[in-house]
């Protein structure tokens, strides 16, 4: 059906084979309403945008050396923004503070601004510890590349990475609605900037550590190949 060549056209590399699966079990279906219903239902195929896993050894250092270049031009540009972001927060609420009626007004806006600072130092030192720790390799060793990009996934996907941003966010997130309940006068853009930020970094934490750790189960088991 139509519908079935549209998901699989349009799904995610990572989801090819589901969908081309579910487009083949629909030429099955005798009923006509049945089959529309099972195309629509494939549908479902296309919210999930999963990246393929690495099959060999040279793809997966040349989707390390991606990985890698990725980094440099996008991943720590958007730490920047993050931070510009964040000092923003604090400099908004630290005029709030100095302008608060009462005690409780003072209590949010001084949380707001001590969980943006600690935010922004979180994330200051991952960057470095991440730019000492985690180095690129310097030539076209295959298996050095794949260990590099197992090592980069791995720390996206640690616990303390996910902890130490995730409580903190809720946190903050918590602390600029509940400000609002005691009075205290929000930029209609401040708010929404806050509750975009808080969304967005936590569709990102969940939904790419998941891709993350189909990744490093299909690195462990090319390296183990080799062993």
């Amino acid at each position: 059906m139509r519908i079935s060549g549209v998901v699989v056209h349009y799904a995610s590399a990572g989801c090819k084979e589901w969908a081309e699966g579910l487009a083949r079990e629909v030429e099955f279906i005798e009923s006509d309403w049945s089959a529309l219903w099972w195309a629509v239902g494939s549908m479902r195929v296309l919210l999930d945008r999963r990246e393929a896993t690495v099959g060999s050894l040279r793809e997966a250092a040349a989707k390390a050396r991606q990985f890698s270049e990725s980094l440099r031009n996008g991943g720590f540009a958007s730490g920047r923004i993050l931070a510009t972001a964040f000092i923003s927060l604090e400099i908004y609420y630290t005029l709030s503070f100095l302008d608060a009626r009462n005690v409780q007004q003072r209590i949010w806006c001084g949380v707001v601004v001590l969980t943006a600072i600690y935010l922004e130092i979180f994330m200051a030192r991952n960057v470095r510890r991440r730019l000492l720790a985690l180095v690129p390799p310097s030539d076209d060793d295959a298996v050095a590349w794949a260990l590099y990009y197992k090592a980069e996934l791995e720390y996206l996907c640690s616990r303390d990475l996910l902890m130490g941003s995730f409580i903190p966010l809720i946190l903050l997130n918590t602390s600029v609605l509940l400000g609002e309940r005691v009075g205290i006068r929000v930029n209609p853009i401040v708010g929404i900037s806050v509750q975009l930020i808080f969304v967005c970094l936590t569709l990102v934490l969940f939904w790419k550590r998941r891709q993350y750790q189909g990744q490093i189960a299909a690195l462990d088991a090319i390296l183990q190949e080799l062993s």
